[in-house]
Parts: C-alpha cells; structure tokens; sequence
C-alpha cells in the first residue's frame, strides 16, 4: 500500500544551504517512499536524493515549499524529515500525526503570507456521506464568507453563475464577485469527497473556492486576486490545490500566492 504524506514548510535566511540538501538526501535514502521537493512559490520540483535537481530549483528566503513523500514506509519518512525540517526551517504544517505543535502559529505571524489589506478566511470540508448540488454549496459557501450577508452574496453568486460557470476546470470552481454591503474581502474553501457537477463541460469539481470582494474594489485586493486567479490556469498547481487535504497547508499555499509581488 503507498501513503503519502506531506510536510508544508518556509525556506530561512540561509536557503538550502549544501550541507543541508546533503542531509536532506541521505535521510531520504533511508526509507523505500520517494520524496520530492516542491517549491510552491517558483514551481519548480526535484527529486529529494538528486541534489544538483534540487539546487537547479533557486529556493530562496521566505518561498514557501513542501516535501511530498510517497511509499509504503512514508509515515515514518515523515516523522524523521518532520524533525529535520523543524530543525532547519519553518514547518507550517505537517503530516505527521505526532508533531500538531508545528500546526496553526505560522501563517498570522509570517510575512510570506502578509497581505495588505485584511481578509477573512473560512474552510470546511463535506463528507461523500452528504448529497449537496451546486446552488446549496454556493448558499453555504456565502454563509461562510459572510454570515450577516449571506443572502445578498447568495444572489449575487446566482446572478454570476447565470452569466457563465465559474469552473475553471482540474477540479476547481471559482465563484467570486464584488458586493456592495462588504466591509473586507473575504475568502472560503469547500473541499468535497465526492465531485459536484458545477454545469461546466470543463467536468466535476472538488473544490470551490469563493471569493468577495467589497465595492468599490481597490487595487491591492485587485491584484492580490489576479495573482490567485493567473496560478489557477496552471494545471500542476490546481492539483497541488486539489490534492492537499490539510486545511492550514492549503490557506498557507493561497495566502502565500495571493501575497507574491509580481
């Protein structure tokens, strides 16, 4: 049986220094998972044992990265490279179900994630055991952007939706609009087991991803959302989001994105 794990993480002042990719490298060779290095700010990816791969990537201070790590033994994999990466790095989040105390404290504090404007965040996932269609995520997506304001976000969503689809395809929708009766912009994540039709030939998605913004809408918030958006029709990333299960690894991922100058 392969598991995979992952190990979500922010890069020191001193990179990845060579004696630290050689570390990495021969605590990976210990076990039979294979472990790969993604760097979600550049995009690049390398194999953890092929050092010259990895230096080829540039990780720099403050990118945010992962180790993915895949295999029959991955669990302890992670448990020794969570410790590794801990001693090194800034674990945001990881994996290993032993180590919570890395969880939850990075994002609020990090400057990787800072955006320049305030902005709510809300996250739930939906069991296979719950039957919900298209209109009742988009309610419950709204209740969770904004609880006093549900119902006109809700029928501004309907009005969206009615223009054209917000799937954008690999398994995503993003419904987002901007709304008068807003005072910050607000973000909400709906993770599903079983896929949803969104009324798209661009197929089923998994994930819904919503957005409000307050009108009039102002340039950061504008930018901050199109650096999301132009990363959302990249394939490889859109399974990087579709597949990261943990909540605080996937807010890491799109607030660090969201917050990227140029």
């Amino acid at each position: 049986m392969r598991i995979e794990r992952r190990i979500t993480f922010i890069i020191g002042t001193e990179g990845f220094a060579a004696w630290k990719l050689n570390r990495l490298k021969t605590l990976s060779s210990y076990f039979r998972s294979v472990v790969i290095l993604k760097n979600i700010s550049n995009g690049g990816s390398a194999n953890a044992e092929h050092t010259l791969q990895v230096i080829s990537i540039g990780s720099q201070c403050n990118q945010l990265c992962q180790l993915w790590i895949e295999g029959s033994d991955a669990e302890l994999a992670c448990m020794v490279l969570t410790d590794f990466i801990a001693d090194q790095f800034e674990i945001v989040n990881t994996s290993h179900k032993k180590t919570e105390e890395f969880s939850y404290s990075v994002i609020e504090k990090h400057p990787t994630f800072s955006l320049p404007f305030s902005i709510t965040y809300g996250y739930k996932e939906i069991p296979s055991s719950t039957s919900m269609e298209k209109y009742a995520l988009i309610s419950k997506l709204c209740s969770m952007l904004n609880a006093r304001h549900a119902q006109p976000l809700f029928d501004a969503m309907v009005q969206r939706e009615a223009i054209s689809s917000t799937c954008i395809g690999n398994g995503i929708a993003l419904p987002h609009i901007i709304v008068e009766g807003v005072s910050q912009p607000s973000m909400a994540i709906i993770k599903l087991t079983t896929p949803v039709d969104w009324y798209s030939k661009r197929g089923n998605i998994n994930t819904v991803i919503g957005i409000a913004i307050p009108t009039p809408a102002e340039m950061p918030i504008i930018k901050a959302c199109t650096q999301l958006t132009r990363q959302l029709l990249n394939k490889e990333f859109c399974h990087l989001i579709t597949s990261t299960t943990e909540p605080e690894a996937l807010k890491a991922i799109l607030l660090h994105i969201m917050a990227k100058n140029g």
